[in-house]
């Protein structure tokens, strides 16, 4: 299938979590503002553009390798339940079909934080994150939707 290639969109979130000497666990909400699109020709030629909203409730982990200076990098994984709204609409007409669904959810990230003070800490990262696919079966062949993402990530912590 073709990959979707989606316009930079901001998302935010909000995390609290509990940290245990170089290992960290939080709980994620994290809710994508706007919508991805995509748009595909199906196989008898129809057009027919996808879009997606979504919010995801996520577990994560954190290992924040020891570099004994205020920088220091981390690797990370979580997993969760994304809520996804689904939009397909065909634009050779107003056909327009919706479907909402709960999925499993995963990600994997990686980044570097900068500690300004002992409890604040400016964090820089990379996250792949898989919200999973929607499918539609039309009477003009399968048309479906990935939501898989590329996410840059930029946030402060405040450890207690």
């Amino acid at each position: 299938g073709k990959t979707a290639k989606t316009d930079w969109k901001w998302s935010g979130s909000g995390a609290v979590g509990l940290k245990v000497c170089a290992f960290r666990g939080e709980f994620e909400y994290n809710q994508l503002f706007g919508s991805a699109k995509d748009t595909r020709v199906l196989a008898n030629g129809d057009t027919t553009q996808g879009k997606q909203f979504y919010r995801s409730y996520m577990l994560n982990g954190y290992f924040d390798i020891p570099t004994y200076t205020p920088v220091h990098p981390y690797v990370g994984a979580g997993v969760g339940l994304a809520r996804v709204k689904s939009r397909l609409a065909y634009l050779d007409d107003d056909y327009i079909t919706k479907k909402r669904k709960t999925k499993v959810a995963y990600q994997l990230m990686a980044g570097v934080g900068y500690n300004i003070t002992r409890n604040w800490t400016l964090d820089l990262g990379y996250r792949w994150v898989d919200n999973g696919k929607t499918r539609w079966n039309t009477v003009n062949g399968e048309a479906s939707f990935d939501s898989t993402q590329h996410q840059l990530t930029m946030g402060i912590r405040y450890t207690f």
